[in-house]
């Protein structure tokens, strides 16, 4: 089979689409899960990067470090460390420069992340 024939059969955006469909699905699921949380998708998200990256990197971490992780843009994980904090789930407290923050879970953030990780066990077996 020539290599035309090949991609007209099976296009690359073909994979990208259903990568893209399986990450939504994967996103419903999980936010299914939080209902009564009152914890979003991207909540959770930035929630568990920071507490990963605390264990890896130490108790208060960048938000540079979280936008990397995580996949969001600076800005936007700036704009969800905002949103946690004003929910009283992170301190921002220590300034990295003028622009990062640095980041940690207060206590209400950690059993916050142990309520919805309990839920979530559930949901990374479908």
């Amino acid at each position: 089979m020539s290599e035309v024939l090949a991609r007209k059969r099976d296009p690359p955006g073909k994979i990208h689409r259903e990568r893209w469909r399986e990450a939504k699905r994967f996103q419903r699921r999980v936010q299914s899960a939080l209902v009564g949380l009152r914890v979003s998708f991207s909540e959770w998200l930035v929630l568990s990067t920071i507490d990963e990256l605390g264990l890896e990197h130490g108790e208060n971490v960048s938000q540079n470090l979280v936008a990397e992780r995580t996949g969001l843009t600076r800005v936007t994980a700036g704009h969800w460390a905002r949103v946690l904090e004003r929910k009283g789930l992170v301190d921002r407290g220590e300034h990295y420069n003028l622009r990062a923050w640095g980041v940690v879970l207060t206590q209400e953030g950690a059993s916050t992340l142990e309520r919805c990780n309990e839920r979530l066990a559930f949901v990374a077996g479908d």
